[in-house]
């Protein structure tokens, strides 16, 4: 769990053995919206938006290397409300991307992120057991 303001750090290995360079790697946070409407059927219609995105350094064929992202979770972020309403959601997820040349589509990997109002952190977790 994450809130407005936080640093999400990141770390990312590679090993880039694909026969193409990594000319950069995309780190960012996307916000989506579920609007549900019930009647006269279930319907489920979806936005989403890059609220937040950082630029990293790629890799070169056949190089190994372990990139440290940081990445900031934008002030006055709305809380995520998975289960608040049954007519409107509000989602995040992290996501890291590769640009390759050469290839038509980018990997990515995508994690489900919660922001609320009070972080989950090892150092709150090490307070609560004192």
């Amino acid at each position: 769990s994450f809130v407005s303001g936080q640093t999400i750090r990141c770390t990312i290995n590679i090993f880039n053995n694909c026969g193409f360079d990594v000319y950069e790697t995309l780190i960012y946070i996307k916000r989506v919206h579920t609007f549900i409407s019930a009647l006269p059927e279930i319907r489920e219609c979806s936005d989403s938006k890059t609220i937040s995105k950082v630029v990293c350094e790629g890799v070169k064929n056949g190089e190994r290397k372990k990139i440290l992202g940081v990445i900031d979770v934008p002030g006055m972020t709305l809380n995520s409300s998975e289960t608040l309403s049954n007519t409107c959601k509000l989602s995040y997820s992290l996501q890291i991307k590769t640009q390759i040349v050469g290839f038509l589509t980018s990997p990515k990997v995508q994690f489900k992120i919660f922001i609320g109002t009070k972080p989950l952190n090892y150092e709150n977790k090490l307070k609560l057991m004192q």
